[in-house]
């Protein structure tokens, strides 16, 4: 939820870094512009979002190995292979 997508626009204009040294992740750690930071908003998912009962059900239902790097798969823009390939070439020349 607070992960911000390595090729995104909002990227160019944040200070990023990666999580660590030889990060290969789809995301980039970053200084949230209004100051929060990845234990504030942890916090807030645990003890609000997922209190209730529709959104912690979702969460629990999610197996442990699923994590944010997967989200990518479920865009429309990568069912096909040809298409995600394409679009990671395009985003490497930027």
């Amino acid at each position: 939820v607070f992960n911000l997508p390595r090729f995104s626009e909002e990227a160019r204009d944040l200070e990023t870094r990666e999580f660590y040294q030889g990060d290969l992740s789809l995301y980039l750690n970053f200084v949230h512009p209004a100051g929060w930071d990845r234990k504030q908003v942890k916090q807030f998912l645990d003890k609000t979002f997922k209190k209730q009962l529709a959104v912690g059900s979702g969460f629990r239902k999610n197996p442990a190995f699923f994590s944010a790097n997967h989200a990518m798969f479920f865009n429309p823009d990568w069912q096909s292979e040809q298409a995600g390939s394409m679009l990671i070439k395009s985003r490497m020349q930027q």
